[in-house]
C-alpha cells in the first residue's frame, strides 16, 4: 500500500467534459485497477458546472475543475503538471480500462522505453460502423496486438516516463495537442516506444459519420499547425508538405495493412473498413494541408468539444 506522502508509481490522467455518464464509467473502471494502491488519478474537468460524479471522493483521486482551459492540449498538459508519478498515463474519457491495464503499463516501463501504447478493444462493438471506425483510428494498435518496439504510437491514449518529458516541459501546451511531433522529437533524442499488448483499453467509437470525420480533420489540422510552428518552417516548406498530403491516404492504408500481416484475425474488418478509411484519411489529409498553409483555423476549441463533450451513443 502506498503510504501517505509517498509518490505514486503511476499517475493516471483524464480530461472530463460534459458527458458525465461516460466519465463516471471511465472512473469506475480505473478505480477497479489491480495496482490502484500504486496509482494516483488526476482529473481535469472542463465541464461548465463541474457536477460531481461517484468516485471523485476516493483518496486516490485528485480532481480539478478548470472550465477556463480552452484547448484539449492545454488541459492534458495541466494534468501532467498536477501529477507526481514517475510514469504518466493518459486515457480519454470515452475509454474503459481492463482491470490489469495499469499493472501492464507499469510492467512495460520496466523495459528501456519512454513511451508506451496500449492495445485497443471495442467498447461499442454492436454496430459494424463503430467497429470500422476503431480500425480506421486504432488499427495498428488494435487487439489482438503483439507486444514489441514500434515506430509510431497512438495519440491521446499513451503513457510516458516523466523524466523523458522534462526537456519539453515549457512546450507541453502545444505538444500535448500534437503528440506526433512530441514523439518524433523524443525519438530523435533516443527515446523508444513499446506496444503493451496486455494493457487493454476499451474505446467508445463514433456513431455519427460527420462528427468522426470532423474530429479527425481537426486533429490533423492542429497537428500540422503545431508541427510547422514548433519546427519553425518557412512558407516553402509548408507548401511542399501541404502538396505531399495528396499521397497520404493510400500510404496510411498501406501502412495499416502491413501492421496486420501477423494478425490475420483482423483482415476481414480491415477490408470492410476501406471505404471509411478513404473518407477519413482524405479529410485528414485536407485538414493537415490546411494546417500547414493557414494554421489551426481556430479549430482547437471545436476539437476539444468533439473529444470530450459530444455523445458517442445513438
Amino acid at each position: 500500500m502506498r503510504t501517505s506522502g509517498s509518490s505514486p508509481a503511476l499517475s493516471i490522467l483524464i480530461v472530463f467534459g460534459e458527458q458525465r455518464a461516460r466519465a463516471e464509467r471511465c472512473l469506475r473502471q480505473i478505480l477497479d485497477q489491480t495496482v490502484l494502491d500504486r496509482c494516483e488519478i488526476v482529473i481535469l474537468d472542463l465541464s461548465a458546472d463541474g457536477v460531481a460524479i461517484p468516485g471523485l471522493e476516493h483518496p486516490a483521486v485528485r480532481w480539478f475543475h478548470r472550465p477556463d482551459l480552452r484547448s484539449f492540449g492545454e488541459a492534458r498538459a495541466e494534468c501532467i503538471r498536477q501529477s507526481c508519478g514517475a510514469i504518466v498515463a493518459f486515457l480519454e474519457d470515452h475509454c474503459y480500462a481492463d482491470p490489469r491495464w495499469a499493472e501492464e503499463v507499469l510492467g512495460a516501463f520496466e523495459k528501456p522505453v519512454d513511451i508506451v501504447t496500449y492495445a485497443m478493444t471495442n467498447a461499442n462493438p454492436e454496430r459494424l460502423f463503430c467497429r470500422t471506425f476503431l480500425m480506421v483510428e486504432y488499427g495498428r494498435w488494435l487487439d489482438p496486438a503483439i507486444s514489441g518496439y514500434i515506430s509510431i504510437s497512438a495519440c491521446n491514449n499513451v503513457a510516458y516516463r516523466r523524466s523523458a518529458l522534462e526537456p519539453y516541459w515549457l512546450r507541453l501546451n502545444q505538444l500535448c495537442e500534437a503528440e506526433y511531433v512530441l514523439h518524433r522529437e523524443m525519438q530523435a533524442a533516443g527515446s523508444r516506444m513499446w506496444l503493451a499488448a496486455e494493457a487493454k483499453l476499451g474505446h467508445q467509437n463514433w456513431t455519427r459519420l460527420g462528427q468522426g470525420v470532423q474530429a479527425n480533420g481537426d486533429m490533423k489540422r492542429l497537428l500540422a499547425a503545431r508541427r510547422a510552428s514548433e519546427l519553425g518552417w518557412g512558407m516553402s516548406t509548408r507548401i511542399a508538405w501541404a502538396a505531399a498530403m495528396a499521397l497520404t491516404p493510400p500510404l496510411h492504408i498501406a501502412r495499416l495493412a502491413r501492421s496486420l500481416v501477423r494478425r490475420p484475425a483482423l483482415w476481414s474488418l480491415f477490408w470492410a473498413s476501406i471505404p471509411l478509411m478513404v473518407v477519413v484519411y482524405t479529410r485528414g489529409a485536407w485538414g493537415e494541408a490546411m494546417g500547414y498553409l493557414f494554421g489551426d483555423g481556430n479549430c482547437s476549441e471545436r476539437f476539444r468539444d468533439l473529444e470530450i463533450s459530444i455523445a458517442r451513443e445513438d
